[in-house]
């Protein structure tokens, strides 16, 4: 897979891609993306999408450096302890995410 950054495009608010087989792969490369410089995307709906350990801790990167996103919705994956905790590490820094599911 190769990042693409959701920043790219001036029109792209929200992204729902829920109940999809994104996995761990998926959500790093979608997380590669944000980190390339997101200023627009708004809303990111990944929920069900069977992201793990590995892509909460890539997602958590972007968020420490993100000014855009404003929700983040990862309910119903496979996230365990580790990956909460990764996502509370890099949401520390963090100020303009007001939603978290």
């Amino acid at each position: 897979m190769t990042p693409v950054s959701p920043g790219a495009s001036s029109t792209l608010l929200r992204l729902k891609h829920r109940y999809n087989r994104l996995c761990d792969e998926g959500a790093t490369v979608l997380a590669a993306g944000l980190r390339k410089g997101n200023t627009v995307l708004r809303e990111l709906d990944v929920a069900g999408s069977w992201i793990g350990v590995t892509g909460a801790e890539a997602l958590a990167e972007c968020l420490k450096r993100n000014p855009a996103l404003h929700a983040l919705d990862l309910a119903k994956n496979m996230l365990g302890d580790l990956g909460a905790a990764a996502l509370a590490e890099g949401l520390k820094g963090n100020t303009a995410l007001r939603e978290l599911d």
